[in-house]
């Protein structure tokens, strides 16, 4: 079902993501972000604007009852932005679901229990909540997560660094593994 995208009458959305030029009668590509988010650019009457495709479908297709402020993917995949895959959360409950899918993700076919997972969480929250911090940068919650992993298990701290830090170069993930051999040697 398509739906016309207000104020930008020349293109209509569906529940599965895909934008369409009515004119041309075209679907519109879109580029990925450098956070790996879909946006579409739209134009008309000299006027271009972008949007991300998921925050497009969750307001035409996912009801928002709590007037909640921000979209999340469920599985974790941002390119999936079927309506049955989106909801609408706080900036507390996605950063919370981002926590979970990434440790996840990174202990996967490792000795960690979901316990475990679940205890890095709640005590990244507690740090956030004892230092009344409201908002917080992304760059100091992978810091926190990775200082838990070390403890629990080297695998998923260094498969969680890797894409956290994103190693440019072998060498550069060489460097970090054998930072961790050297602190496990003291």
């Amino acid at each position: 079902m398509e739906k016309k995208i207000k104020n930008w009458e020349l293109y209509t959305i569906d529940e599965f993501g895909k934008v369409k030029n009515t004119k041309t009668n075209k679907y519109l590509k879109g580029a990925i972000n450098s956070k790996g988010y879909l946006r579409v650019e739209l134009h008309l009457n000299k006027k271009i604007k972008k949007f991300f495709v998921h925050r497009l479908v969750a307001e035409y297709f996912v009801e928002n009852p709590l007037n909640k402020e921000q979209v999340n993917h469920i599985d974790g995949n941002k390119l999936n932005n079927n309506m049955n895959n989106l909801e609408w959360v706080t900036h507390k409950e996605n950063t919370q679901h981002a926590i979970k899918n990434g440790l996840i993700k990174s202990c996967e076919k490792r000795p960690v229990s979901m316990d475990q997972i679940e205890g890095v969480i709640s005590y990244i929250e507690n740090e956030i909540n004892k230092n009344y911090m409201t908002e917080i940068e992304t760059r100091m919650i992978g810091e926190m997560i990775m200082d838990k992993l070390k403890d629990i298990d080297e695998v998923s701290y260094v498969r969680f660094a890797s894409v956290y830090r994103q190693f440019k170069d072998i060498n550069t993930f060489v460097n970090e593994l054998k930072t961790i051999l050297m602190e496990k040697d003291k």
